[in-house]
């Protein structure tokens, strides 16, 4: 599976702390390999505006919002709840 990134999510990930830097490293390998089969993070679906996407569950507080289109994954936002407003 390919994997693109919007710039406002790469800027994001540029300023999280280093565990969400190594977390997400592990995510991107998983997906490259197995795809989001036995996904190491949970996925859940959105809802309301965000319906299209989906999230991981990085870390306690911690998100990648993503939608997927054939055989690309596109993060759209990383960040924390209150970061991104859907908490």
């Amino acid at each position: 599976m390919n994997i693109e990134m919007h710039k406002t999510a790469k800027k994001q990930l540029i300023k999280a702390p280093k565990i969400i830097k190594i977390k997400v490293s592990q995510l991107v390998q998983h997906i490259f390999i197995h795809g989001l089969k036995n996904c190491p993070f949970p996925i859940k679906p959105m809802k309301g505006k965000y319906n299209t996407y989906s999230e991981f569950l990085i870390h306690k507080d911690y998100r990648i919002i993503y939608r997927t289109s054939t055989n690309t994954l596109y993060i759209r936002y990383a960040g924390t709840h209150n970061e991104l407003g859907t908490g």
